[in-house]
């Protein structure tokens, strides 16, 4: 084996497979999420910030509630029509005071 696609390997093995790994994820969620909107007839939204294993070198980046979700989520109820029901989903770590009470 050559010493370049030993690089290549170890270039995907750290950066690539997180990340496939992470948007298969993304993707079940996204299509549990569209199971549950169709099966309660209604709006779902979400806000997750699970601890999930996405890093950098071995630092894992963590995600909290901020101003930016806080508008996202008033956005989508406001885009709502008023005669359909909405489901929200939390599931976070917790975060800032005012855009969580918001």
């Amino acid at each position: 084996m050559n010493f370049a696609f030993t690089i290549w390997i170890i270039v995907f093995l750290v950066f690539i497979l997180p990340q496939l790994n992470h948007w298969m994820t993304q993707k079940s969620r996204e299509s549990q999420v569209n199971s549950f909107a169709t099966k309660r007839v209604s709006n779902v939204i979400t806000m997750i910030h699970r601890q999930e294993k996405v890093s950098l070198f071995g630092i894992p980046f963590y995600k909290y509630i901020d101003m930016d979700d806080s508008e996202a989520v008033l956005r989508a109820i406001r885009k709502t029509p008023d005669d359909k029901p909405i489901d929200l989903i939390l599931h976070t770590p917790g975060g800032l005071v005012l855009p969580a009470t918001r």
